[in-house]
């Protein structure tokens, strides 16, 4: 039976399987902006689903599943791991051997299901969401969910596991917003004029200059320099 080489080979195949069965997929999802990323959220209808994909079903990744879990932060949590199984024809069958037989054990005492993702996608398709780990149903409340911090950039960024890219923040978003007001600008304009003109995560304007026009003078804003002083402070782009 072949195999996953890594983990991003693991995240592409558990997506495929997931858009097939009409869920809509978000990659490296940061729930607040600055706490744990999962790896995928799902999406379909009422129900959203966080996807932790590893290459072997670790303590590691069990605890990462029972703390958002704890969190209350979907109705399924989901450790995926390559399937491990004897019969590459029936490849959602949990292993048999002990220890994997244990671990599926101890998953279902906390709260979350395992995924066994299998290598090749199997003709028949699922019979139901428990072929993908989604065994244990959570409520939550609307402020704990990570629905909430999903956007469509999260669609297309770089799967987990691999080295392209970051993950999409507020403050990333914040970032792209100021440099697309920068090229319909010609290349720079007023840091108080592009402030009032984007959203951003800030609190309040105020605050949102203070920060953006701080990080700019440390070069820690990819692609965005400042120049001038007091009222005709100004963000330009850098060139590439």
């Amino acid at each position: 039976m072949a195999k996953f080489k890594n983990e991003a080979e693991l995240a592409k195949a558990a997506a495929k399987l997931l858009v097939a069965d009409g869920w809509d997929c978000y990659f490296e999802v940061c729930r607040d902006g600055y706490g744990n990323i999962a790896d995928i959220v799902a999406v379909r209808g009422p129900y959203t689903a966080i996807i932790e994909t590893k290459m072997s079903l670790s303590m590691t990744l069990m605890a990462q599943c029972h703390d958002w879990v704890r969190q209350g932060a979907a109705n399924f949590v989901v450790a995926a791991v390559p399937a491990k199984t004897r019969n590459p024809r029936r490849p959602f069958e949990p292993s048999v051997s002990k220890g994997r037989a244990f671990a599926l054990r101890v998953a279902e005492d906390y709260g979350f299901g395992v995924w066994q993702v299998p290598f090749e996608e199997p003709r028949w398709g699922h019979k139901n969401m428990r072929d993908m780990g989604m065994t244990n149903f959570h409520r939550f409340k609307k402020s704990s969910s990570i629905k909430i911090f999903l956007k469509e950039e999260m669609k297309t960024q770089a799967m987990p596991g691999t080295s392209a890219g970051g993950y999409v923040t507020p403050f990333t978003l914040t970032c792209d917003r100021v440099r697309s007001m920068l090229r319909e600008s010609g290349g720079e304009a007023v840091v108080s004029d592009v402030i009032r003109k984007i959203e951003h995560h800030y609190a309040g304007n105020k605050s949102a200059r203070g920060s953006l026009v701080s990080l700019a003078k440390s070069d820690l804003i990819p692609g965005i320099g400042i120049k001038g002083s007091g009222r005709e402070t100004k963000f330009f782009l850098k060139e590439e």
